[in-house]
This record gives C-alpha cells, sequence and structure tokens, in this order.
C-alpha cells in the first residue's frame, strides 16, 4: 500500500485505513492536499466523528459547526474538504477467496454526501489484492 508523507506532522500515512474484515463500517471520502484519502470506522461511530479523527490523524486545523445540538466539523477547510461519505458493508471473508466492498451512501442526514465513485476508482489499488469494490451495488 503507497503511504505519503502527511500534511504537518511529517509522518506517512496510509491512503485507506480502517476497513475491518467484517460488518459495516462508516467512512469519510477526504482531498488532503490534493491527495485522495479513505477513513472508515465501525458503525457506531457517527460520520462526524470519522471525519473529526481524520482531521486530527492528519494534524488539521479545523472548525466545528453547531448542527442538531451537535457540533460537527465543516467539510471543507485549510488544506482538506471532504469529497465523498457513506457506509461499507463487508458481507463476508472467506480465506484465498474474493470480497467485495459494498459502498452505499445516499445523502446523510449529517452532512449530504454521496459515495464518490470517481475518487473510489482511483483508490482501488490500494485496497487488498483479491478485493472487489461496488457502488450501491454495481461492482467498479
Amino acid at each position: 500500500m503507497e503511504k505519503i508523507v502527511g500534511v504537518q506532522r511529517g509522518v506517512e500515512r496510509p491512503r485507506i485505513s480502517g476497513v475491518g474484515e467484517l460488518g459495516i463500517f462508516r467512512f469519510v471520502q477526504l482531498d488532503v492536499n490534493g491527495e485522495n484519502f479513505l477513513r472508515a470506522k465501525t458503525f457506531v461511530k457517527k460520520h462526524h466523528r470519522v471525519l473529526e479523527d481524520a482531521l486530527k490523524e492528519f494534524g488539521l486545523k479545523y472548525v466545528m459547526e453547531n448542527k442538531w445540538g451537535v457540533l460537527i466539523p465543516y467539510t471543507a477547510g485549510e488544506n482538506y474538504s471532504v469529497v465523498g461519505m457513506g457506509f461499507i458493508l463487508v458481507p463476508h471473508v472467506f480465506p484465498g477467496k474474493t470480497s467485495t466492498l459494498d459502498f452505499y451512501g445516499d445523502g446523510l442526514p449529517d452532512y449530504n454526501f454521496r459515495t464518490n465513485e470517481g475518487r473510489l476508482r482511483k483508490l482501488k489499488p490500494f485496497f487488498k489484492e483479491g478485493i472487489q469494490i461496488s457502488v450501491d451495488g454495481e461492482e467498479i
């Protein structure tokens, strides 16, 4: 998996992180200084927490807004912008077999984003070998 130097800390960062072996995950697609990243967390973490964790990981400055009594990060700021969000379903993993990651995103309540299929296509080479990717049920 290719890594690039982090924005402010000089630490190498993987293009993709947080996608587990089995289950449902929330994800955020980010453009950080013109580079494409995907960050995911277990389903119990809300999208704004996935985003906030990613911004902290990259050492980025961000502003919070109050939405429905909850503080959530803005989707764009200095050196970053969110380009997609949604859910990942990993239905099964069998050793030695092809696994499918199903990406879904249809206007989330905390942010109005969908899966960015173009950006996801660019990340395909960074997923583990043998992983198939689909968006809303269609393989890409």
